[in-house]
């Protein structure tokens, strides 16, 4: 099950968070920035940001997806998805799809007045989104 994060999540998330971050990392990342994954190193969500969590029957909360109005202005995008972890035990399992998938739902609902002024990149390509939702840049489907 998919839903969106509540305050109670917080402690879980940080620690799906800490687990996948240092899992996937081992062997290249430096071991002292590993040891700073902790499960309180991850902060609430800020404005304009969501967090995503996805639950199984047994062990609860596994994965999250974060996203929500771009960080980065100079590309040629309205919002983001951040980050999507999964627990290393529930990956390939389809629950890392479930949240993109959830994720790019709540963000393209996401009314455009709300969301940052669109910009092209450097490059010069820019976003459109057609009447059926579906997002292009520089005129190729995203």
């Amino acid at each position: 099950m998919i839903r969106p994060a509540v305050p109670a999540d917080a402690a879980r998330i940080g620690y799906v968070n800490a687990v996948t971050w240092q899992a996937a990392y081992a062997g290249l990342v430096p071991p002292g920035l590993l040891a700073r994954q902790t499960p309180e190193a991850l902060g609430a969500p800020q404005r304009g940001e969501f967090h995503l969590v996805a639950e199984d029957g047994q062990e609860g909360l596994v994965g999250f997806a974060t996203a929500g109005a771009t960080r980065h202005p100079e590309f040629a995008a309205d919002a983001e998805l951040w980050a999507i972890y999964v627990l290393p035990g529930h990956q390939d399992r389809g629950i890392g799809t479930g949240l993109f998938a959830a994720a790019c739902d709540r963000l393209v609902a996401i009314p455009r007045a709300s969301a940052p002024p669109r910009r092209s990149s450097p490059s010069g390509s820019s976003s459109r989104q057609d009447p059926s939702g579906n997002t292009s840049i520089s005129g190729r489907q995203a």
